[in-house]
């Protein structure tokens, strides 16, 4: 008796995809994670280890406040950048067009479960890395769609977990390989292109910059990259098994 496969994600369909909507949607993209990516660009050379408060403990104390108050700038002000950025990229798949206000406003209305997510997703992938390599990529390999499910579906915290594993399971190898090309591609072009900078025109402040804004493209082709994925594990299901995404 013959068995059939389960389907799995066509790369030769994702990968193209990816990058074609980051590309067309490039101006709206990269002006919400460039707004989002601001407060990084102001507060984090004041935590540098170069910024040094004084030996006394107040001063100690004063910066660690200043690191945690711009962490949690950070992670709220991504939320909103990565919820916002999937929302647009399904909108566009579904063939409607994306303006900047139409994707922050879908990013205000998402800014919560983004964050709680991410919250729980760095922390475990962080503490799967620490323990050993293996769990952290597998976990950063589940948990790649956890965001979408989250802002999109709204199952609660916990579920968006579980949900973005099952959808992964079945094409474990093909989204780890999505997750492998987009961070190699942001890491060789960041790294070339700051070198260049401080190398030609000198001066860390130019690099860190420069390195800023490529976190900007960098951090809007990882969102797209997480919404593509989500929706073409979606189209993998029976046409019953995914909830539509609210208005």
């Amino acid at each position: 008796m013959a068995t059939t496969e389960e389907p799995t994600l066509d790369l030769d369909a994702t990968l193209p995809r990816i990058f074609a909507v980051w590309w067309r949607n490039l101006p709206v993209f990269a002006g919400i994670a460039a707004i989002c990516l601001f407060p990084s660009l102001v507060l984090g050379p004041l935590v540098q280890p170069g910024y040094p408060p004084g030996d006394d403990i107040e001063g100690i104390v004063g910066l660690l406040g200043l690191g945690f108050l711009a962490s949690m700038i950070e992670l709220i002000c991504t939320a909103f950048a990565v919820g916002a950025i999937v929302h647009a990229v399904l909108a566009d798949l579904r063939g409607e067009s994306i303006t900047f206000a139409t994707a922050a406003s879908s990013g205000l209305r998402s800014t919560l479960p983004a964050a709680g997510v991410l919250i729980v997703h760095s922390l475990g992938v962080s503490l799967g890395c620490f323990l050993c390599c293996v769990p952290g990529l597998l976990l950063l390999t589940f948990w790649f769609t956890t965001v979408p499910v989250a802002v999109v579906e709204r199952p609660g915290l916990i579920e968006s977990f579980a949900r973005s594993q099952r959808l992964v399971l079945g094409s474990l190898v093909q989204v780890f390989i999505v997750i492998a090309i987009v961070w190699l591609g942001i890491r060789l072009v960041g790294i070339g292109v700051v070198s260049g900078v401080v190398v030609f025109f000198g001066g860390q402040l130019a690099g860190m910059f420069v390195g800023w804004a490529l976190g900007v493209f960098g951090t809007a082709l990882i969102a797209v990259a997480q919404a593509v994925v989500y929706h073409d594990l979606r189209g993998l299901e029976q046409p019953a098994a995914g909830a539509q995404e609210p208005a």
